[in-house]
């Protein structure tokens, strides 16, 4: 009888315990929580940017194709008209 009053102390102690920290662990993990969205959404933030980067280059590389495919082409007829003109004469 003596060992069950004794366990029930002590499990109502830890009890009584938990009670007091629950509370204290349960803001804890919430301000975790908000910490952790806030990275996230900071890295989200920096994803977008990069991904807005990359567009943008790849809309450079695209003009910049067009433009070297144009002087190509000027440069072969220009070559085209020296050929054509040299052997005229």
């Amino acid at each position: 009888m003596k060992m069950s009053n004794e366990n029930t102390r002590g499990k109502i102690s830890r009890l009584r315990k938990d009670v007091i920290e629950v509370p204290a662990r349960f803001d804890t993990a919430i301000d975790e929580s908000s910490k952790v969205a806030s990275r996230l959404g900071e890295r989200r933030e920096e994803v977008c940017t990069f991904i807005e980067r990359i567009q943008a280059y790849e809309m450079i590389l695209l003009k910049g194709t067009g433009e070297m495919r144009l002087i190509r082409d000027f440069s072969f007829n220009v070559r085209l008209r020296l050929f054509s003109f040299n052997s005229t004469y």
